[in-house]
């Protein structure tokens, strides 16, 4: 769970019956999800946030990820151009912050 400055909630659950296993909630309502996070027993769920972007890790896979989306849930690309940065198989990520435009 990552909460927004604005009161917004980016979520992650590993089932969800209407594929918001990525989703993105606000006042009790549900806003949207992260755009191409896939469904079904989803594994990302380490999520933290540095105004404007909101950041995503699978940490459990075998494979490790970081995403990065605006606060709407759509892709946004890294200064490579990329919208994720692939880090060494042997890296996994359990926890994530961001400080001052620095993503830990």
């Amino acid at each position: 769970l990552y909460v927004a400055p604005d009161g917004s909630c980016y979520t992650q659950s590993i089932w969800d019956e209407g594929h918001y296993e990525n989703a993105i909630w606000k006042q009790g309502k549900r806003l949207g999800k992260l755009q191409n996070m896939g469904g079904g027993l989803s594994v990302t769920g380490y999520f933290t946030g540095n105004k404007p972007y909101i950041f995503s890790a699978d940490g459990a896979s075998s494979s490790s990820n970081i995403y990065r989306f605006n606060p709407d849930g759509s892709m946004a690309n890294f200064q490579s151009g990329n919208n994720k940065i692939n880090l060494p198989s042997n890296t996994k990520v359990y926890a994530m912050a961001a400080y001052q435009g620095e993503l830990y």
